[in-house]
Protein backbone atom coordinates (compact mmCIF):
# COMPACT_ATOMS: atom_id res chain seq x y z
CA UNK A 1 0.00 0.00 0.00
CA UNK A 2 1.42 3.36 -1.03
CA UNK A 3 0.38 6.46 0.90
CA UNK A 4 0.95 9.78 -0.85
CA UNK A 5 0.57 12.93 1.29
CA UNK A 6 0.06 16.18 -0.60
CA UNK A 7 -1.37 19.53 0.46
CA UNK A 8 -5.03 20.30 -0.23
CA UNK A 9 -5.34 23.08 -2.76
CA UNK A 10 -7.87 25.84 -2.19
CA UNK A 11 -9.32 25.42 -5.66
CA UNK A 12 -10.06 22.37 -7.75
CA UNK A 13 -7.09 21.26 -9.78
CA UNK A 14 -7.53 21.47 -13.58
CA UNK A 15 -8.86 18.21 -14.97
CA UNK A 16 -6.08 16.02 -16.35
CA UNK A 17 -6.52 12.96 -18.55
CA UNK A 18 -4.57 9.81 -17.87
CA UNK A 19 -2.10 9.34 -20.73
CA UNK A 20 -0.49 5.87 -20.81
CA UNK A 21 2.37 7.18 -22.95
CA UNK A 22 3.21 9.81 -20.34
CA UNK A 23 2.70 7.80 -17.14
CA UNK A 24 3.77 4.25 -16.47
CA UNK A 25 0.66 3.46 -14.47
CA UNK A 26 -2.49 4.88 -12.90
CA UNK A 27 -0.53 4.96 -9.65
CA UNK A 28 2.16 7.26 -11.08
CA UNK A 29 -0.52 9.43 -12.68
CA UNK A 30 -2.40 9.99 -9.41
CA UNK A 31 0.81 10.63 -7.47
CA UNK A 32 1.80 13.28 -9.99
CA UNK A 33 -1.51 14.95 -10.70
CA UNK A 34 -4.01 14.34 -7.92
CA UNK A 35 -3.94 17.04 -5.19
CA UNK A 36 -5.20 15.01 -2.20
CA UNK A 37 -4.19 12.40 0.31
CA UNK A 38 -4.38 9.26 -1.80
CA UNK A 39 -4.05 5.57 -1.03
CA UNK A 40 -3.45 3.37 -4.03
CA UNK A 41 -3.57 -0.40 -4.28
CA UNK A 42 -3.14 -2.47 -7.43
CA UNK A 43 -2.87 0.65 -9.61
CA UNK A 44 -6.37 1.79 -8.66
CA UNK A 45 -7.43 4.93 -6.83
CA UNK A 46 -8.37 3.59 -3.41
CA UNK A 47 -9.02 6.58 -1.13
CA UNK A 48 -9.19 10.34 -1.33
CA UNK A 49 -9.42 11.23 2.36
CA UNK A 50 -7.86 9.03 4.98
CA UNK A 51 -8.36 9.35 8.75
CA UNK A 52 -7.98 6.29 10.94
CA UNK A 53 -10.46 4.67 13.33
CA UNK A 54 -13.49 6.39 11.85
CA UNK A 55 -16.52 5.22 9.86
CA UNK A 56 -15.76 4.59 6.18
CA UNK A 57 -17.89 6.08 3.41
CA UNK A 58 -17.24 4.30 0.12
CA UNK A 59 -18.32 5.28 -3.37
CA UNK A 60 -18.27 2.03 -5.35
CA UNK A 61 -17.89 2.46 -9.10
CA UNK A 62 -16.23 0.50 -11.94
CA UNK A 63 -12.69 1.80 -12.44
CA UNK A 64 -11.10 -0.40 -15.09
CA UNK A 65 -10.27 1.69 -18.20
CA UNK A 66 -12.22 4.63 -16.74
CA UNK A 67 -9.56 7.00 -15.41
CA UNK A 68 -11.48 10.09 -16.56
CA UNK A 69 -14.65 9.15 -14.70
CA UNK A 70 -12.77 8.01 -11.60
CA UNK A 71 -10.98 11.32 -11.16
CA UNK A 72 -14.13 13.25 -12.00
CA UNK A 73 -16.00 11.34 -9.29
CA UNK A 74 -13.20 12.06 -6.83
CA UNK A 75 -13.38 15.80 -7.54
CA UNK A 76 -17.17 15.75 -7.22
CA UNK A 77 -16.87 14.09 -3.80
CA UNK A 78 -14.59 16.81 -2.40
CA UNK A 79 -17.42 18.82 -0.76
CA UNK A 80 -18.45 15.72 1.18
CA UNK A 81 -14.86 15.12 2.29
CA UNK A 82 -14.45 18.71 3.40
CA UNK A 83 -17.75 18.84 5.30
CA UNK A 84 -16.98 15.70 7.30
CA UNK A 85 -13.24 16.27 7.55
CA UNK A 86 -11.93 14.32 10.55
CA UNK A 87 -15.26 12.53 11.08
CA UNK A 88 -15.24 9.93 8.32
CA UNK A 89 -12.94 8.14 5.88
CA UNK A 90 -14.01 8.81 2.29
CA UNK A 91 -13.05 6.22 -0.33
CA UNK A 92 -13.40 5.40 -3.99
CA UNK A 93 -13.41 1.66 -4.60
CA UNK A 94 -13.51 -0.40 -7.76
CA UNK A 95 -16.83 -2.17 -8.25
CA UNK A 96 -15.26 -5.30 -9.74
CA UNK A 97 -17.43 -8.44 -10.16
CA UNK A 98 -16.48 -9.84 -6.74
CA UNK A 99 -17.35 -6.56 -4.98
CA UNK A 100 -20.62 -6.22 -6.92
CA UNK A 101 -21.65 -9.71 -5.81
CA UNK A 102 -20.51 -9.22 -2.22
CA UNK A 103 -22.43 -5.98 -1.61
CA UNK A 104 -25.23 -6.49 -4.17
CA UNK A 105 -24.27 -3.34 -6.08
CA UNK A 106 -26.23 -2.05 -9.04
CA UNK A 107 -25.96 0.75 -11.56
CA UNK A 108 -23.01 3.06 -12.19
CA UNK A 109 -22.26 4.07 -8.58
CA UNK A 110 -23.23 3.01 -5.06
CA UNK A 111 -22.62 4.75 -1.74
CA UNK A 112 -22.33 2.78 1.52
CA UNK A 113 -21.19 3.92 4.96
CA UNK A 114 -19.49 1.29 7.11
CA UNK A 115 -19.56 2.03 10.82
CA UNK A 116 -16.51 1.44 13.00
CA UNK A 117 -17.36 -2.25 13.45
CA UNK A 118 -16.49 -2.57 9.76
CA UNK A 119 -18.70 -4.58 7.43
CA UNK A 120 -21.26 -5.66 9.99
CA UNK A 121 -22.97 -2.27 10.39
CA UNK A 122 -23.63 -0.83 6.96
CA UNK A 123 -25.81 2.08 5.89
CA UNK A 124 -26.63 2.24 2.20
CA UNK A 125 -27.89 5.23 0.24
CA UNK A 126 -30.93 3.91 -1.59
CA UNK A 127 -31.42 6.80 -4.02
CA UNK A 128 -29.73 7.12 -7.41
CA UNK A 129 -26.13 8.17 -6.81
CA UNK A 130 -25.32 8.93 -10.42
CA UNK A 131 -27.66 10.68 -12.84
CA UNK A 132 -25.31 12.21 -15.38
CA UNK A 133 -23.18 13.34 -12.44
CA UNK A 134 -22.61 12.40 -8.81
CA UNK A 135 -25.41 13.80 -6.63
CA UNK A 136 -23.03 14.86 -3.88
CA UNK A 137 -25.63 17.05 -2.11
CA UNK A 138 -27.82 13.99 -1.58
CA UNK A 139 -24.82 12.03 -0.27
CA UNK A 140 -23.93 14.86 2.13
CA UNK A 141 -27.50 14.85 3.44
CA UNK A 142 -27.41 11.05 3.84
CA UNK A 143 -24.06 11.19 5.66
CA UNK A 144 -25.38 13.88 8.00
CA UNK A 145 -28.41 11.74 8.79
CA UNK A 146 -26.05 8.80 9.45
CA UNK A 147 -24.29 10.81 12.16
CA UNK A 148 -27.68 11.82 13.57
CA UNK A 149 -28.64 8.10 13.67
CA UNK A 150 -31.59 8.71 11.36
CA UNK A 151 -30.77 6.07 8.71
CA UNK A 152 -31.56 2.38 8.93
CA UNK A 153 -28.87 -0.28 8.93
CA UNK A 154 -28.52 -2.14 5.65
CA UNK A 155 -28.49 -5.93 5.99
CA UNK A 156 -27.14 -7.88 3.06
CA UNK A 157 -29.35 -10.95 2.76
CA UNK A 158 -30.11 -13.54 0.12
CA UNK A 159 -33.46 -15.13 -0.69
CA UNK A 160 -34.45 -18.61 0.44
CA UNK A 161 -34.91 -21.09 -2.37
CA UNK A 162 -38.24 -22.80 -1.64
CA UNK A 163 -36.88 -26.09 -2.99
CA UNK A 164 -34.29 -26.06 -0.20
CA UNK A 165 -37.03 -26.15 2.42
CA UNK A 166 -37.57 -29.82 1.60
CA UNK A 167 -33.93 -30.67 2.35
CA UNK A 168 -32.82 -32.16 5.70
CA UNK A 169 -30.77 -29.03 6.40
CA UNK A 170 -32.86 -25.89 6.87
CA UNK A 171 -31.66 -22.80 4.92
CA UNK A 172 -31.05 -19.63 6.93
CA UNK A 173 -30.37 -16.14 5.54
CA UNK A 174 -29.34 -12.88 7.24
CA UNK A 175 -32.92 -11.63 7.57
CA UNK A 176 -33.97 -14.83 9.42
CA UNK A 177 -30.75 -15.56 11.32
CA UNK A 178 -31.66 -13.93 14.65
CA UNK A 179 -35.17 -15.36 14.80
CA UNK A 180 -33.95 -18.89 13.96
CA UNK A 181 -30.99 -19.18 16.32
CA UNK A 182 -32.84 -17.44 19.19
CA UNK A 183 -35.89 -19.70 19.03
CA UNK A 184 -36.27 -20.74 22.70
CA UNK A 185 -38.09 -23.92 21.75
CA UNK A 186 -35.24 -25.38 19.68
CA UNK A 187 -31.63 -26.37 19.95
CA UNK A 188 -30.15 -24.90 16.75
CA UNK A 189 -27.13 -26.60 15.21
CA UNK A 190 -25.86 -24.38 12.37
CA UNK A 191 -23.11 -24.56 9.77
CA UNK A 192 -21.48 -21.42 8.36
CA UNK A 193 -20.00 -21.86 4.90
CA UNK A 194 -18.46 -19.91 2.05
CA UNK A 195 -19.97 -20.76 -1.33
CA UNK A 196 -16.80 -19.56 -3.06
CA UNK A 197 -15.11 -22.64 -1.60
CA UNK A 198 -17.56 -25.09 -3.17
CA UNK A 199 -15.07 -26.12 -5.82
CA UNK A 200 -12.88 -27.74 -3.17
CA UNK A 201 -13.25 -31.39 -2.19
CA UNK A 202 -13.33 -30.44 1.50
CA UNK A 203 -16.53 -28.46 1.02
CA UNK A 204 -18.40 -31.32 -0.64
CA UNK A 205 -17.18 -33.77 1.98
CA UNK A 206 -18.29 -31.42 4.77
CA UNK A 207 -21.69 -30.88 3.15
CA UNK A 208 -22.22 -34.64 2.77
CA UNK A 209 -21.57 -35.23 6.46
CA UNK A 210 -23.76 -32.27 7.45
CA UNK A 211 -26.65 -33.69 5.41
CA UNK A 212 -26.33 -36.91 7.43
CA UNK A 213 -26.64 -34.89 10.63
CA UNK A 214 -29.74 -33.19 9.22
CA UNK A 215 -31.33 -36.50 8.30
CA UNK A 216 -30.62 -37.86 11.76
CA UNK A 217 -32.53 -35.06 13.45
CA UNK A 218 -35.28 -35.02 10.84
CA UNK A 219 -35.99 -38.65 11.73
CA UNK A 220 -35.39 -38.17 15.48
CA UNK A 221 -36.53 -34.61 16.07
CA UNK A 222 -35.56 -34.08 19.74
CA UNK A 223 -36.19 -30.36 19.29
CA UNK A 224 -33.00 -29.93 17.23
CA UNK A 225 -32.96 -27.80 14.08
CA UNK A 226 -30.01 -28.46 11.75
CA UNK A 227 -29.43 -25.52 9.43
CA UNK A 228 -26.79 -23.54 7.53
CA UNK A 229 -26.06 -20.03 6.29
CA UNK A 230 -23.79 -18.82 3.47
CA UNK A 231 -21.51 -15.92 4.42
CA UNK A 232 -20.85 -14.27 1.03
CA UNK A 233 -24.43 -13.25 0.33
CA UNK A 234 -25.48 -12.80 3.95
CA UNK A 235 -24.28 -10.58 6.76
CA UNK A 236 -23.52 -12.60 9.87
CA UNK A 237 -22.00 -11.49 13.20
CA UNK A 238 -18.28 -10.92 12.81
CA UNK A 239 -17.44 -13.51 15.47
CA UNK A 240 -18.41 -16.35 13.17
CA UNK A 241 -16.52 -15.13 10.11
CA UNK A 242 -13.42 -14.60 12.28
CA UNK A 243 -13.70 -18.11 13.71
CA UNK A 244 -14.09 -19.55 10.21
CA UNK A 245 -11.10 -17.70 8.81
CA UNK A 246 -8.78 -17.92 11.80
CA UNK A 247 -9.65 -21.27 13.36
CA UNK A 248 -11.52 -23.23 10.67
CA UNK A 249 -14.62 -23.47 12.88
CA UNK A 250 -17.83 -23.94 10.91
CA UNK A 251 -20.35 -25.60 13.26
CA UNK A 252 -22.02 -23.93 16.25
CA UNK A 253 -24.71 -25.19 18.61
CA UNK A 254 -27.20 -22.71 20.07
CA UNK A 255 -28.98 -24.68 22.81
CA UNK A 256 -32.35 -23.64 24.20
CA UNK A 257 -30.65 -22.14 27.24
CA UNK A 258 -27.44 -20.90 25.62
CA UNK A 259 -28.20 -18.44 22.84
CA UNK A 260 -25.68 -15.66 23.55
CA UNK A 261 -22.49 -17.77 23.48
CA UNK A 262 -23.00 -20.86 21.30
CA UNK A 263 -20.85 -23.97 21.55
CA UNK A 264 -18.23 -24.28 18.80
CA UNK A 265 -17.49 -27.73 17.39
CA UNK A 266 -13.74 -28.39 17.14
CA UNK A 267 -13.55 -32.08 16.30
CA UNK A 268 -13.33 -34.27 13.23
CA UNK A 269 -15.87 -33.37 10.56
CA UNK A 270 -17.98 -36.49 10.26
CA UNK A 271 -21.66 -37.04 11.02
CA UNK A 272 -21.21 -39.37 13.99
CA UNK A 273 -18.82 -37.00 15.77
CA UNK A 274 -21.04 -33.98 15.12
CA UNK A 275 -24.12 -35.80 16.43
CA UNK A 276 -22.24 -37.02 19.50
CA UNK A 277 -21.08 -33.46 20.21
CA UNK A 278 -24.65 -32.12 20.08
CA UNK A 279 -26.10 -35.01 22.10
CA UNK A 280 -23.53 -34.61 24.89
CA UNK A 281 -24.16 -30.87 25.29
CA UNK A 282 -27.95 -31.21 25.11
CA UNK A 283 -27.94 -34.07 27.63
CA UNK A 284 -25.78 -32.02 30.01
CA UNK A 285 -28.14 -29.06 29.69
CA UNK A 286 -31.15 -31.27 30.35
CA UNK A 287 -29.41 -32.74 33.42
CA UNK A 288 -28.72 -29.23 34.76
CA UNK A 289 -32.37 -28.32 34.23
CA UNK A 290 -33.52 -31.42 36.18
CA UNK A 291 -31.06 -30.73 38.99
CA UNK A 292 -32.44 -27.23 39.36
Amino acid sequence: MFHNKKFIEAQDAPFTMYAPDKYKSMREFVISEYPYDVEIANDKVEAIYNYRNLPRAILFTPMVNRSKEVLDYALKMKPLGRKFDGKINLYLQDADPKTVRKFKLHGDANFIIFDTDMEHSKYRYTGKVFNGSIDVDALIDFTQRFFEKKVEKYIRTSEINKDDLDEPVYPVVASTFESVVNDPNKHVFIRFYDKMMQRYTEHFSMRKEWWKVGKNYTANTKGVLVCEIEINDNDVPGYFTREMNANNLYFFLFTKKQKQTPYAYRGKIDANSLIAFAEEIIAEEDKMKIDL
